[in-house]
């Protein structure tokens, strides 16, 4: 598959959380270059709450400052085949590994984890 396919639509990234959760943050066609190049910036803060509240509330003590990116593993790119096609394009999904925003591994990527076991 390549990575940026004619027919791309929306690509959802999914992110693995460090309590087995997967959740998903979905970019529009035009984003995709510069996500696949410096990936999205994310609050890891966000991961502290249940999969229902997307956001960290205003008045919480849990800092919801930007401090990770989440990068796209290009190898694990597919189109969603239970997704309808719109006016010929498709939605993709494709993993994601979390890094701190000096570039370094982030301590709790679940996917960075089973790497260094394995």
């Amino acid at each position: 598959l390549e990575h940026n396919p004619s027919d791309l639509r929306f690509v959802r990234l999914l992110i693995p959380t460090f309590d087995g959760q997967l959740r998903s943050h979905q970019i529009y066609k035009n984003s995709w270059e510069n996500a696949m190049k410096d990936g999205v910036t994310r609050a890891r803060s966000m991961y502290v709450f249940p999969l229902m509240m997307d956001c960290v509330p205003e008045d919480s003590i849990v800092d919801h400052r930007i401090d990770m990116v989440v990068k796209p593993d290009l190898s694990t790119m597919h189109r969603i085949p239970y997704f309808p096609e719109f006016n010929g394009q498709s939605d993709y999904r494709v993993f994601t590994d979390a890094y701190n925003l000096d570039g370094s591994g982030f301590f709790s990527c679940p996917r960075a984890f089973l790497r260094r076991v394995a």
